[in-house]
Parts: C-alpha cells; sequence; structure tokens
C-alpha cells in the first residue's frame, strides 16, 4: 500500500506542475494514455481494498485531474463507473483481492447495491 501510495504522489506532484489540470500546459496525448489506467485503479482500490484515490486528501491533483477530465465532453461520452470496472470488464492488470476490511466491504456493499449514487467515480450531479 505504501509502495502505491508514493506513486500515486509522484502523479500528483507531476499534475501540480502546470497551471490546469492536466499532465501539459493542455489536454494531451498524455492524458489519453494515464485514464484507462487511473479510471480502472479508482474502481479496483476502492472496491478490493477499500481505498479512495479520487477525492483523497493526499491527492489533490488526482482529484483535480479527473474533474477537469469531465470538463470535456469526449471523456464523459467515455468515462465509466465503478460497477463496469469492477464486474464486466475483465481483469486486465492481474488478479484482484479483497483485502476483507470493514471498509473494504462497505465499499463492495457500495458498488454492488446499484443504488448508492455517492461513490467517488465521478463529480458530476446525478440527473434528476
Amino acid at each position: 500500500k505504501q509502495e502505491f501510495i508514493q506513486i500515486a504522489k509522484a502523479m500528483d506532484t507531476a499534475l501540480s506542475s502546470t497551471s490546469g489540470p492536466f499532465f501539459l500546459d493542455q489536454f494531451s496525448i498524455v492524458d489519453c494514455i494515464f485514464v484507462p489506467y487511473v479510471e480502472r485503479m479508482n474502481a479496483s482500490l476502492f472496491y478490493y481494498k477499500g481505498f479512495q484515490l479520487r477525492g483523497n486528501p493526499m491527492f489533490p491533483n488526482i482529484t483535480r485531474w479527473f474533474e477537469g477530465l469531465e470538463t470535456r465532453d469526449t471523456y464523459l461520452g467515455t468515462q465509466s463507473d465503478f460497477h463496469t470496472h469492477c464486474h464486466d470488464l475483465p481483469p486486465q492488470m492481474g488478479g484482484c483481492y479483497r483485502n476483507d476490511t470493514e471498509g473494504q466491504k462497505e465499499c463492495e456493499n457500495r458498488v454492488d447495491s446499484c443504488t448508492h449514487f455517492k461513490l467517488p467515480e465521478h463529480g458530476l450531479a446525478e440527473p434528476e
């Protein structure tokens, strides 16, 4: 866990080096390369480990990056959700194993309920 936090902090620091939310001064291929991996990590860490990447005070620039992505219609058209990442997509980066802590079980239940709309998967308001 500590090794992952160290890498996430390095990503967060890289994102802090520009005035905007992206890796470079404007949206670029770098963001396109990172987004599928980080989106899956965000979902899998929440579901299998009870760890919140987006919205975590340790990583304000990662949160700002997701928020910046959500200003782009092209991203909103492809953005996935936690349930899809955790259930419908095969584990493409290796196996996912629950750590069976109370926090992990709570996060898993929130995703599996399909009715809990306060997941850290996006920053958009739910439609009425």
